[in-house]
This record gives structure tokens, sequence and C-alpha cells, in this order.
């Protein structure tokens, strides 16, 4: 759904993005085929940019698939949707086998790292946006800490140990949450040392976590 709030984020981010690539709002709307009035109307959130419009948009300032994706999470019509159907493959599942390399998954996370993942993750929502959505994951972590199904297999990079997100204070209490459920066999957890070659035919080796 398409919300007055939705529009004046989403123009203050292309706005912020097109100055950044020090191109005009003639130019750009010159690369688009709208007019510079067009322009200044998306971006002081006057108007919603049309679906067909976002492709080309992303295309013209070279942001991948950035402002699709945007739209869709502000508007709630695209990622949001297929995350809560991960979700809710994850809490209904008999088992789930993981492999991540650069964060713990969203189910077994702590709220301080949480929020800071979701922050960088959408520097464009607002700080009640970002409460509410880390209060829906840390929800279901306290769901899934609490069952014992579905039986959790999570094998990670040796690098996410490395990794601060949110500080040291933040990565420290998500590591002793890990040590916790992996020491109650809630999750059996193997971690992949940094200096192996990942072969396929390699199994990951089981290894202690060291808190300072």
């Amino acid at each position: 759904m398409t919300t007055p709030q939705a529009a004046m984020r989403f123009g203050r981010e292309l706005a912020r993005t097109r100055k950044r690539a020090g191109i005009t709002q003639e130019k750009l709307g010159g690369m688009l085929g709208a007019s510079t009035s067009h322009m200044s109307n998306l971006e002081r959130g006057h108007r919603s940019p049309a679906l067909t419009l976002l492709p080309p948009l992303d295309e013209a300032l070279g942001t991948g698939t950035r402002f699709q994706d945007l739209w869709d999470d502000l508007t709630g019509a695209g990622r949001p949707a297929w995350l809560d159907e991960i979700a809710n493959a994850i809490q209904g599942a008999s088992a789930v086998y993981e492999y991540q390399a650069l964060a713990f998954p969203a189910h077994l996370q702590t709220e301080a790292y949480s929020r800071a993942l979701i922050r960088y993750a959408a520097p464009w929502l607002s700080t009640d946006e970002v409460e509410s959505r880390v209060e829906e994951r840390m929800a279901r972590a306290e769901r899934m800490a609490d069952a014992e199904t579905p039986k959790l297999w999570l094998v990670v990079d040796e690098s996410i140990l490395l990794r601060r997100y949110g500080g040291a204070e933040a990565t420290q209490a998500q590591l002793e949450h890990i040590t916790k459920l992996a020491e109650r066999e809630r999750v059996n957890l193997q971690v992949v040392p940094l200096d192996s070659p990942k072969s396929s035919s390699q199994k990951p080796c089981e290894t202690t976590l060291n808190l300072p």
C-alpha cells in the first residue's frame, strides 16, 4: 500500500543519491523520459514513482536494484512478503540447515545485533519502523529458542565471528547467545575456518567460540 510517508522517504533517498552522483533533475529526467517538474515532484514526495520507472531509474543512477527494493520495502509490495514466507517455512520445518557467510540468521539474533543489521540494511527506515521490525524479529527468535523443533544445523564462515555489527558489546552478546544455544544443543553449530579451501568434499570443522 502506498502512503504519503512512503513517497516522501523515497523522494529523500532519490534526491540524496542523485546529488551524490552529480546529476541534475533535468539531466536525470531526460535519461528517464520524464520532465524536470516530474522529477521534482518525486523528490519532494508529491508523487509516487511508477513501477515501470524504477528499473530505468536504477540503471541511470547505477544503483543495481536499490530503488526497486526500496519502493518494495516502503510499500510492503515485495521483499517483506517472501521474507514472511521464509520465516513461516522455517518455523514449521522439521529441520533447518543453513550456511551463513555475512551474519547470523534472523531467528538466532539478539536485539542489539538485529537492530544494527536492520538499520545498516535499510537506512531510509524511521526509528519507529526499525523498532517494529526488531520486535517482530525478536518474537520469532524467542519462539525459536524456546521450541524443541525444528532442529537447527548452522554452518558459518569464521569471518562472521570477526564482524562487529552494532559494536563490540552487541557482538559479544550475540556470540554469547549462540554459545548458550549450542550448549543447550538447541543448535548444532559448525565453523568453516578462514584458511579453509572450502572444497565441496571437505566437511566444516566444529569450533569453540572464545569470547573476550
